[in-house]
């Protein structure tokens, strides 16, 4: 199936982040900041680069950086300086690991309050349907195919209008009926 075929190339062209990464990432607000702006720019960065960007104290920011660097998420360039060795590549966070739950939610909150603090909401939409579990399953796996696909429209130098965006997919159960 094309699919199917897809995804497993995706899968092995892939960089899978390891749990300890994944770890070290959403640990707090400056590394996860720090990483994301490393992997959506093809340019170097220092803390204090950082700083104004996300509004993070430069001291945190330095923190993660290192930290990343101790990971091989990022490597310095000189002067105080960083770039990733994943910018411009697919990578993938873990599926599993145990106690993921909470990571996950803490990212959720790292990502809450950097949209809260310097960002906006710029589209929400949602459908409300009486439907069986595994039809929105179905479905959740195609949307989640289009949703892939929109990292072609990623861009690794400053444009106008530029940012960095989080596109999800969220199905909740309201209840049984």
């Amino acid at each position: 199936d094309k699919q199917q075929a897809t995804k497993r190339l995706l899968s092995e062209q892939a960089y899978h982040i390891t749990p300890t990464q994944y770890k070290t990432i959403v640990g707090d607000a400056a590394t996860y900041w720090a990483f994301e702006c490393l992997v959506n720019d093809r340019g170097a960065f220092g803390p204090a680069e950082l700083a104004d960007i996300t509004g993070l104290p430069k001291a945190a920011l330095e923190a993660g950086l290192k930290k990343l660097a101790a990971h091989k998420l990022a490597r310095r360039v000189g002067a105080g300086r960083y770039k990733s060795p994943l910018t411009g590549k697919f990578y993938m966070f873990p599926k599993t690991f145990p106690g993921i739950e909470a990571y996950r939610k803490r990212l959720a909150k790292i990502i809450s309050e950097m949209v809260a603090r310097r960002g906006a909401i710029t589209h929400e939409s949602g459908v409300m349907i009486r439907a069986e579990e595994g039809s929105v399953l179905r479905s959740i796996a195609a949307m989640r195919d289009a949703l892939e696909a929109s990292t072609a429209y990623s861009v690794y130098e400053k444009a106008e209008g530029s940012g960095v965006f989080l596109l999800q997919i969220r199905a909740r159960k309201a209840l049984d009926f």
